[in-house]
């Protein structure tokens, strides 16, 4: 694991941030739950290359738009199977505190949504058109 993955993930840890990415001097972090910091990255036009990123969870989703974003390493508290799978099919070095079958959702009743939605995504652009619907839908839900 390089010096700026270990950097990350020491952010995770003591800011208790969701996400952290480190390239030398240069530091981003966020305290958004889920996809949403790599979301923005994306909307922001913005790629990771050359940074060492943390995250608490990265499942299939995240893995991803990782791939889009093309960090040097990703570290997880928590990765599942296809979340690691992903990585290493797009050449991103990952570590990971824990390793589980699959992503769960917060109420641990079912499957993360963003696992759901990107099950059947075979690039990460079209993962990313995915999240943005399944994320359409649950807010519709909400106002309803």
């Amino acid at each position: 694991m390089k010096a700026d993955t270990e950097k990350a993930k020491a952010l995770l840890l003591e800011k208790s941030c969701t996400f952290a990415a480190v390239r030398e001097d240069d530091t981003l972090t966020s305290e958004e739950r889920g996809v949403r910091p790599l979301l923005s990255l994306r909307r922001e036009g913005k790629s990771l290359q050359g940074y060492c990123v943390a995250d608490q969870i990265v499942g299939r989703a995240a893995a991803f738009l990782y791939a889009a974003l093309a960090p040097s390493e990703v570290y997880a508290s928590v990765i599942s199977d296809a979340g690691l799978e992903t990585l290493e099919q797009y050449g991103i070095p990952a570590y990971y505190g824990e390793k589980t079958a699959q992503i769960r959702n917060r109420q641990d009743t079912d499957i993360c949504p963003m696992e759901k939605a990107t099950k059947d995504a075979r690039t990460p652009e079209e993962a990313e058109e995915k999240i943005l619907e399944a994320i359409r839908q649950m807010q519709m839900m909400q106002h309803k």
